[in-house]
């Protein structure tokens, strides 16, 4: 016969035994919640990434299109500038290149400033003296387009 355990012995096993067992259970949450945790950061960070990814190559694409239809219209200057017959129709070609110089925001690029400075001047073109030197200025007015800097 085994001998019979007092009511309060086996009421301070079976709380212990309770306590153990939601011990062993949060511990084990906790476990879990813990590699949900990393997980859910790592595809948090793949994601961004991903998104990053997507984006450069977004503006990648975009910028070469940019930089081709830029190129395009740097060659449609050349083709007017060596079509021009006078002093004044190039000192007009001249003020379309500045002002596209400007409003594609190339004025700051490699030395566009300065050769949009240096054409600034539209007194070369109205003078008397304009066609005699026309020759010229179209000649270096065709250098400094085919200097011209893109983004």
């Amino acid at each position: 016969m085994t001998p019979d355990i007092p009511w309060w012995t086996k009421l301070w096993w079976r709380g212990l035994d309770v306590a153990v067992n939601v011990m062993s259970a949060t511990i084990s949450a906790g476990i879990v919640w813990l590699f949900a945790r990393i997980f859910v950061r790592w595809k948090h960070d793949e994601d961004l990434r991903f998104e990053k990814r997507k984006a450069e190559q977004a503006l990648a694409l975009q910028g070469g299109a940019t930089t081709n239809a830029l190129r395009i219209q740097l060659e449609d200057f050349v083709a007017r500038v060596q079509s021009t017959s006078g002093a004044e129709e190039l000192g007009v070609v001249v003020k379309q290149w500045r002002k596209w110089l400007d409003n594609n925001n190339l004025l700051p690029f490699g030395g566009n400033l300065g050769l949009s400075d240096d054409w600034a001047s539209d007194s070369r073109f109205t003078g008397p003296n304009a066609n005699a030197n026309f020759e010229s200025f179209k000649k270096d007015i065709l250098r400094d387009i085919g200097k011209t800097v893109s983004k």
